[in-house]
Order: C-alpha cells, then structure tokens, then sequence
C-alpha cells in the first residue's frame, strides 16, 4: 500500500501499519477501533499527517518512542505529541536547518532514488 510516494505502508497485522519514510525512518500506525495512535513522526519530509488521515477515521493521539531526528522531525504537522521528559529539550531542538541536513545525508547516501520532496521544499 501506498498512500504517498515517499511512504511505503504496509498492514503488519490487522490495524497495525508500519510507514516506511523513503529510507529516512520507520513510523507505527495502530487503528483501533475509537482512537489511534501514530507512533513517531518520521523526519517530516512530506505529508505524514496526510497519510495518516487517509488510513484512520478516528481521532489518534502522537508519542515519540525517543527524541533523535528520524523520529520527532514531523512533530511541525500535529497540535499535540507525548514525549518523554528526558526527551523535551532534544525534541524542540529539532530545527528546520538540522532536518535538512539528515535528508541531505540520506539522499546523498542513497543517490539512485528518486523522492517525492526537495531540500529547499521542506
């Protein structure tokens, strides 16, 4: 399944998604049946929200497993996430100019791809 070109999803188990994010990191999706939960945001390159939205028809609520980039960098696209404490500060130090360092990175990394995003546009 995939809802975005920089996404690949796949259905682990029934209502359980895990959302690869063109090699940039690994993001968990849980469907329940009132309420979801999306676990981390990926680097936040494209439009997660968006995907996320298209898969659950229920209000879902956001944790981070920790603070590194490849898991907080979309936070931007939701109102509300959890974090641990210890996490807070390496969380909102994440900035626009580190999150286009780290896609740079993957991108050099991974010449031959071919993503659905530009560094300038993110």
């Amino acid at each position: 399944m995939s809802l975005n070109r920089n996404y690949h999803i796949e259905e682990l188990t029934t209502g359980v998604f895990r959302i690869e994010e063109f090699g940039l990191g690994t993001i968990y999706l849980v469907k329940g049946s009132k309420k979801g939960l999306l676990i981390d945001t990926g680097t936040g390159v494209a439009d997660l929200k968006g995907v996320v939205e298209e898969i659950l028809n229920t209000p879902y609520d956001i944790v981070l497993t920790h603070g590194h980039m490849d898991h907080v960098g979309g936070i931007g696209q939701f109102n509300k996430i959890y974090v641990h404490e210890k996490d807070i500060n390496m969380t909102l130090n994440t900035t626009l100019s580190s999150r286009k360092s780290y896609a740079k990175s993957i991108l050099d990394t991974y010449p031959t791809e071919t993503p659905n995003f530009s560094i300038e546009e993110i």
